[in-house]
């Protein structure tokens, strides 16, 4: 049974919306429900009263983006088995998935109104369980999870366990995050993993293990030279983690893209080659790191390699924005992303003085350049180092032109391009500004 403060959150919250809202924790038990209000269906009433969530429930749930949502999640009715509609929201808690909270819609969808109230109500829940309830206990999660999230007793457990599946010990390895494509913003239908894996899928013979090239690849979303089977691969905060170890390759990442091997939109992060697998929380960090970047930066992708990840490396937390209150700051307690990806040396690295409030140089060009073709100018100008033919040529402008433009950004930004601390200044706002659009 679940704390009184959980049970009364449900309530409170079913009377709110007037429908029936219930938990289930990660393996699809059922840990708590409301009094019945409003909507429900004859499938939640036998969840409720076995404790469990039907295998054919689950899976039509699962295809619909459930299991691996980050934000609310509508499952279409499903008349074969007498399943009406009902919005999914994760409840997560300091990069933990603890289960996921559901609402009964029926044929009348909640509001937008009621969807808010939900997960505001969710992201409460998902708070107190954190606190006061595991939900789902430590060894029942994904090795790989736990090889990456959990304290050093799990890690070693872990490590033994995908050893005896098969993950080769003591050799050279890359810790990739695959993120989902983006999405609208609103409730959305969440991706599963790019090669259509599901949470949990494991190959005969493993635990979480694909154990052949072609699905390794599927998993990743495009092909890779540099990476070899078997390797391990989890489903944390709806992102594919992949643990694959090295193979020969003479690159600075060890790693590369094959051409044409990525479909639009890829933002897939790597991290360096490391040969203990004591040191995969480090290379987890670098990887999300470097999957923000490629989501951030298209010209930086689809595959970033934390060697090659740039001046990304030092960005923290979105600028102007501090720590969750009570959040550690190394991540312990975390899916692993440190105050947002930015790590350095293991250690978080604060960039927050080119926010807006603290005077952003790009927001009078901004302002006076509302179809940004001035701000393209200028990152373009300074992505070439400052080669005028080159930045006309690739924007196909007469250089007379791209003179014109480049004397208009100094004026009003009152910065001077011929001045190397003046470009800094800039080039680090506009790289600052992708990286802060991207969560």
């Amino acid at each position: 049974m679940v704390a009184d403060d959980v049970q009364e959150a449900l309530e409170a919250l079913a009377a709110a919306v007037g429908r029936g809202v219930s938990i289930d924790d990660p393996d699809g038990r059922v840990i708590a429900h409301s009094a019945h209000n409003g909507e429900t269906d004859p499938v939640r009433a036998r969840a409720i009263l076995s404790r469990s969530v039907p295998p054919e429930v689950g899976a039509w749930q699962r295809a619909h983006g459930a299991g691996v949502a980050t934000g609310p999640v509508r499952v279409p009715p499903n008349p074969d088995l007498a399943m009406e509609a009902r919005l999914c929201v994760a409840l997560l808690h300091r990069g933990r998935r603890l289960g996921f909270l559901w609402v009964i819609e029926g044929e009348r969808p909640l509001t937008p109104a009621e969807t808010g109230r939900v997960v505001r109500d969710a992201a409460r829940v998902a708070a107190l369980l954190g606190e006061g309830f595991p939900g789902r206990s430590a060894r029942s999660r994904p090795p790989l999870c736990r090889l990456l999230t959990g304290g050093a007793g799990d890690r070693r457990e872990a490590a033994a366990r995908l050893a005896a599946c098969g993950l080769p010990e003591h050799v050279p390895y890359h810790v990739l995050v695959v993120r989902p494509p983006a999405a609208a913003p609103g409730v959305r239908r969440a991706a599963g993993p790019p090669g259509g894996l599901p949470p949990g899928d494991a190959e005969p013979g493993g635990d979480g293990m694909v154990t052949s090239t072609s699905r390794l690849s599927e998993l990743i979303g495009g092909e890779v030279r540099g990476l070899r089977p078997p390797a391990a691969h989890a489903v944390i905060d709806g992102r594919t983690v992949v643990l694959a170890p090295h193979g020969r390759a003479p690159y600075p990442g060890g790693i590369t893209v094959v051409a044409g091997g990525f479909p639009p939109g890829s933002a897939v992060g790597a991290s360096a080659a490391h040969s203990a697998l004591e040191a995969a929380p480090e290379a987890y960090r670098q990887a999300l790191a470097a999957s923000r970047a490629a989501a951030a930066d298209p010209g930086a992708g689809p595959l970033v390699v934390w060697p090659e990840l740039g001046v990304y490396r030092f960005f923290g937390p979105p600028a102007g924005r501090g720590r969750p209150d009570g959040e550690a700051a190394s991540g312990e307690a975390g899916s692993g992303e440190v105050a947002g990806g930015g790590v350095t040396g293991g250690k978080v690295c604060d960039v927050g003085v080119l926010s807006a409030e603290a005077g952003d140089p790009l927001m009078p060009l901004r302002r006076r350049d509302p179809r940004g073709v001035l701000v393209a100018t200028l990152e373009a100008y300074l992505d070439s180092g400052g080669d005028a033919q080159a930045t006309a040529e690739a924007a196909h402008l007469h250089r007379t032109s791209l003179y014109y433009r480049l004397r208009r950004i100094e004026e009003i930004t009152g910065r001077d391009l011929r001045n190397g601390r003046d470009r800094l200044e800039l080039h680090l706002a506009l790289k600052l500004a992708r990286w802060d659009a991207t969560a």
